[in-house]
């Protein structure tokens, strides 16, 4: 029961806290949209915040609900199918499509969330506003798939690794008291009394589901091999039965979590070995520098050699004390201030360049009224740079570093000059 435990109790865990960490970013948004909402108050003659905002909250729980039970569905369906196929080749080519089906949507997933991590606040406030303003149905919609693509993997997975096992209650407890501990986590973070490097728990995390990921292939492999769908069924690779008990903690361990069995065919484990080296190798690769920022420096530096920067060979003339590029702000970032290149600019795409020259990671947030996020940028590490584009229309801004990625920041006032109209 322990290894099938843990490994389902693995998977509930990181697809609960990510379903979680979505959940807990998508009601922060419209709490803050809340209480930046006030609206009359016909009993009292006054004025009560929420507004239309407040109803967003009970759309984007009854989304969460309805993936849930889908989910909970598609779990019910898997099983009720494996029930009745029973045993013999139709139950092992079932059983396959269903690994090889978790492998390819765990893989997707692990990479998705590496990709993302770093703009996925953004990304999911800026879809829901446009949701808002769309009506209840976009919101309840985006909320159901946002929870459903975590809910269905994590199904997928568990039921994959389960195949086999002696014991079917372990893996939903496991799954269960994963969840259960994600979710209070996520609450945990949300209230922020505690703040985890989420960044390094993913990391790990996405590593151990490699892992799983591989014996879920391999168990695929076998099921495939069973049902004569792939040949080399009865040309093992290595047999250790003689010297390593099936039946001990370590052996049960191990082929209960990543599938590594003292017996295995060489297909099985050429499958094992292919893909953990090839998925660990393309997850711990460092994100590729955008060459077309280079190629923008080169040009530069060509240019200004050539003498065709500002004033030179009869180009434009340059700007009274080589006042920055409208449109372009560059944010210096230390551990202990957070300056402007200017204070004030043009409405419009305004791109700020965050350069990180402290020694802790930071953060760079673009406030309009009422504290609401308009842009933002995380984890950007000591060294680097980091580019963020937000439409901003006139009005009053704050841009604020946030080093060591916690409390209010330090601030700093940005103007956006044009017609009077109310910022963010």
């Amino acid at each position: 029961m322990g290894s099938v435990f843990f490994a389902s109790y693995l998977i509930g865990l990181r697809d609960g806290l990510e379903a979680s960490l979505v959940v807990s970013i998508l009601v922060a948004f419209l709490r803050t949209q809340t209480e930046g909402t006030q609206t009359e108050d016909t009993q009292t003659g006054g004025t009560r915040n929420g507004g239309p905002a407040r109803g967003r909250l009970r759309q984007v729980w009854a989304g969460v609900a309805a993936a849930v039970l889908v989910s909970a569905a598609v779990g019910v369906l898997l099983t009720t199918v494996a029930g009745r196929l029973g045993s013999g080749t139709r139950m092992e080519l079932f059983e396959a499509v269903t690994s090889l089906a978790a492998v390819a949507l765990v893989t997707w997933m692990i990479f998705w969330m590496r990709r993302s991590a770093r703009t996925l606040r953004g990304e999911l406030t800026g879809r829901l506003s446009d949701a808002v303003a769309m009506g209840g149905w976009a919101v309840a919609t985006m909320a159901f798939f946002a929870v459903l693509r975590e809910g269905v993997e994590m199904v997928l997975l568990v039921f994959a690794a389960a195949e086999g096992a002696a014991d079917s209650a372990a893996p939903l407890a496991g799954m269960l008291l994963g969840i259960a501990t994600a979710v209070a986590m996520g609450w945990v973070i949300a209230r922020a009394t505690v703040r985890i490097n989420l960044g390094r728990f993913f990391t790990w995390t996405g590593v151990l589901l490699i892992l799983v990921a591989a014996g879920i292939l391999k168990y695929g492999v076998h099921g495939l091999q069973s049902a004569g769908v792939l040949p080399g069924g009865g040309r093992d690779a290595f047999d250790l039965t003689t010297l390593v008990d099936p039946t001990s903690w370590y052996a049960t361990l191990l082929a209960g979590t990543v599938n590594l069995t003292p017996r295995a065919s060489a297909l099985e484990i050429t499958a094992w070995l292919a893909f953990a080296c090839v998925m660990l190798a393309l997850f711990f690769r460092p994100a590729p520098r955008r060459a077309r920022a280079h190629g923008f420096v080169a040009i530069a530096a060509v240019v200004t050699l050539a003498g065709l920067t500002p004033g030179g060979c009869g180009g434009p003339a340059a700007r009274p004390g080589g006042a920055p590029q409208p449109g372009r702000i560059s944010v210096a970032a230390t551990d202990t201030a957070c300056t402007l290149s200017t204070d004030q600019t043009t409405g419009g795409t305004t791109i700020f360049t965050i350069d990180n020259k402290g020694t802790k990671v930071t953060e760079l947030y673009v406030y309009g009224t009422a504290d609401r996020v308009v842009g933002e940028v995380e984890n950007v590490a000591p060294g680097v740079s980091r580019e963020l584009r937000v439409d901003l229309t006139p009005g009053t801004y704050t841009v604020a570093c946030k080093p060591g990625m916690i409390g209010a920041g330090i601030r700093s006032t940005l103007t956006i000059t044009g017609s009077p109209s109310a910022a963010g």
